[in-house]
């Protein structure tokens, strides 16, 4: 009996699938924002405040990378700028035309944000006379964007 073996190599199978196209999540950004020579301070005025601090004496003041206007206890502004990932928040709100979201949103208290270039530029408003604070903060926050000029 006979037996036939063959060692040939098989015919290679031409491919029909093209290889894998490369895609990013990563958009350019216009400008990349340095924040180290920014004053958070400078970005409001008294009358930018005033809706929210009402007759409270305004007093600028540096808490770190923040700016603070107001007592601090009862009514009371802060605003910052980190470089940070953009947050989904609570929900969106208008910041002087762009796209921005409540941070948080407490009884006495509301937190904007709006993210630009990777800067993220963050207002909160305290006050203990009325709940819902938000258009004063998001007014607030539009003005301090307009005063960078981005």
């Amino acid at each position: 009996m006979f037996l036939l073996s063959g060692c040939a190599t098989p015919a290679p199978v031409p491919s029909t699938t093209a290889p894998p196209a490369t895609t990013t999540t990563t958009t350019t950004s216009a400008v990349a924002r340095d924040i180290s020579a920014v004053d958070p301070c400078a970005l409001l005025s008294v009358e930018d405040v005033r809706p929210i601090l009402a007759n409270t004496p305004p007093a600028p003041r540096r808490e770190g990378a923040a700016c603070a206007w107001g007592d601090g206890e009862f009514r009371g502004v802060w605003l910052s700028l980190t470089k940070a990932e953009p947050v989904e928040g609570k929900r969106a709100i208008d910041i002087g035309g762009r796209q921005g979201v409540v941070v948080d949103e407490l009884e006495y208290t509301c937190d904007v944000r709006v993210d630009l270039d990777g800067v993220a530029i963050d207002l909160r408003a305290v006050a203990s006379d009325k709940t819902e604070w938000c258009p004063e903060a998001a007014t607030a926050l539009a003005a301090a964007v307009r005063k960078l000029g981005w």
